[in-house]
């Protein structure tokens, strides 16, 4: 591994912990070692980062994992490679494997110059975009964590992507989601950018693979859990005032159906 590739390394692996897409990271951490990388220039508009996950201890019990918001990954296990679009429900595979596990984060909108058609029809055969076999997979997990990102990169090159306005358009509404607390619903957005709400839910249903409706609802209770997980003192039913659920029930029901588990799920939970 190079000098400079350590160093990327390092400021990925920084910024990723804890992994969003992970709710137990404590049990996680205790069990694999996950390194995220920084994809090359020509990549960036496209790729959150590419990542190498490794077994170093055997787990007292599996932890859970849940997609972190509306990202397209690539997984490369010793069993199997496959596609993981946006998710409604919990997300489970097999990582106890001996040797590495490997794959590729894109962006919101960033795997649709691969895919070429819209992402809601997306389906798990990694085949139908990549031309990858076994061979191809065995090699690539044999490798030191340099050249995984080298290869991984390649076949990603190879389909020839190429950036649009509409992916520049979901990296500006997403960013303003992060920025301004005020835009709360697929109204005020589709206000603020001069859109219509239908062209923007089609907007996002088409080249993320889900509506900006759930994308909205999953922020706010991705934010909850964190909140749950850090103190003690938060009850659900408190979260459910304030994000304005008219009974606890409703709230349970939209949990659910956002986050794919019930709120009993999750650490501190009442």
């Amino acid at each position: 591994m190079t000098k400079s590739f350590q160093k990327t390394a390092k400021i990925i692996q920084e910024l990723q912990q804890p992994h969003p897409g992970i709710i137990d990271s404590e049990n996680f951490n205790k069990h694999f070692e996950l390194h995220c990388y920084k994809p090359s220039p020509d990549l960036q508009p496209f790729l959150v980062h590419l990542w190498v996950q490794r077994l170093h201890a055997t787990p007292e019990h599996k932890p859970i994992e849940i997609a972190s918001g509306p990202n397209i990954y690539l997984f490369f296990t010793p069993k199997s490679a496959f596609i993981h679009g946006v998710s409604k429900r919990e997300f489970n595979y097999d990582p106890f494997v001996k040797g590495a596990v490997a794959g590729v984060k894109f962006r919101p909108g960033g795997f649709y110059p691969f895919l070429k058609r819209p992402v809601c029809d997306l389906e798990p055969d990694i085949t139908a975009v990549f031309p990858v076999d076994k061979v191809f997979r065995e090699k690539l997990l044999n490798q030191p964590d340099e050249m995984i990102v080298t290869m991984l990169e390649t076949m990603l090159r190879n389909k020839r992507p190429q950036g649009n306005k509409k992916l520049d358009l979901i990296t500006k509404i997403l960013e303003a989601l992060d920025n301004d607390p005020s835009l709360q619903t697929v109204e005020t957005i589709a206000r603020t950018f001069g859109l219509s709400e239908r062209s923007l839910q089609m907007l996002f249903r088409t080249h993320v693979g889900v509506g900006l409706k759930w994308i909205i609802a999953r922020r706010r209770l991705l934010g909850t859990i964190s909140r749950m997980r850090t103190n003690p003192r938060c009850s659900w039913t408190n979260a459910a005032v304030e994000l304005g659920y008219s009974s606890q029930s409703h709230f349970s029901r939209e949990f659910s159906k956002t986050i794919g588990q019930p709120p009993s799920k999750h650490r501190h939970a009442s």
